[in-house]
């Protein structure tokens, strides 16, 4: 009887190890859930959302690269970083990567932008640290934006797609409570690709002090406005992470423990039917 508990057992832990990677890889984020910036910067559905083409290593759309500011609201980790996006006329690529940065704040001149690089996380797609969800929006569809390939188009596309990224422990970055950042974040297309993915806009209503910065091929920090009416643009996204603790140098991660506990428990087993063996030969 002893025996099959602990076999019983061995089978759960193996279950647990093989879904430990998707436990410990993502955190799906949603309106209500906690947060670490001054508010979470929600994607605009309406006529007026934009998707803003922010790419690299495409045939197709023209070099550009996207950012925006945060206040952080308790100092501590960043330990996640959530964004919504899309692919102009929903035709979708192949994205390898995606490169994601914080910078600091850089308040010279007529208006605040990227400043230094303080950080920088470059994840595969397929990593199961990161999660892409499709959505669709509920009105018209939404307008495509090229700011450095002068390009404009109005109902170009329905869907867009909530991105999860969560951050290895060891590579956390840690933020200030009131410091302001910058976050940038660009897929990495994958070799010949000719399509287009671009940023989403956050609602109106969720503008946090400047407009968020394009850069062209690598050029200078340009303010980010609507092309019809020059309203101040955001970008969507969210900054999550709990409070400042700190991990000991090593610390295993959860599949790591999954490893661990499995181990134990089939050397257990093994030693319990070594054991009865034993007895039974007696």
């Amino acid at each position: 009887m002893r025996t099959s508990f602990l076999v019983l057992v061995a089978v759960a832990l193996v279950t647990v190890f093989f879904a430990a990677p998707g436990i410990a890889g993502v955190t799906d984020w949603g309106p209500g859930d906690t947060y670490k910036m001054h508010w979470p910067q929600l994607p605009d559905t309406t006529t007026l959302g934009l998707d803003v083409n922010c790419i690299t290593n495409s045939t197709q759309c023209s070099d550009c690269m996207l950012a925006d500011d945060w206040e952080c609201s308790e100092t501590g980790f960043v330990k996640e970083v959530h964004f919504w996006g899309s692919w102009m006329s929903d035709s979708v690529g192949t994205i390898d990567a995606f490169d994601i940065r914080i910078y600091e704040n850089d308040n010279s001149g007529p208006f605040s932008k990227p400043g230094a690089q303080l950080w920088q996380y470059t994840v595969s797609y397929v990593n199961p640290n990161v999660h892409a969800r499709q959505l669709q929006t509920y009105t018209k569809n939404e307008g495509w934006y090229s700011p450095c390939g002068l390009l404009f188009r109005p109902a170009n596309h329905r869907f867009y797609y909530q991105y999860n990224v969560t951050i290895p422990h060891e590579i956390w970055y840690t933020q200030v409570q009131g410091t302001i950042y910058w976050l940038s974040v660009r897929p990495i297309m994958h070799s010949g690709s000719q399509a287009c993915w671009g940023w989403k806009t956050a609602r109106r209503q969720d503008h946090f002090m400047d407009d968020a910065v394009y850069s062209c091929s690598g050029g200078p920090w340009l303010e980010l406005k609507h092309p019809l009416d020059q309203f101040s643009l955001d970008l969507a996204f969210v900054i999550t992470g709990g409070p400042q603790q700190y991990l000991l140098p090593g610390t295993p991660s959860l599949s790591t423990w999954g490893v661990l506990i499995l181990v134990l428990a089939l050397i257990a087993v093994s030693i319990a039917l070594l054991r009865k063996r034993i007895r039974v030969g007696a």
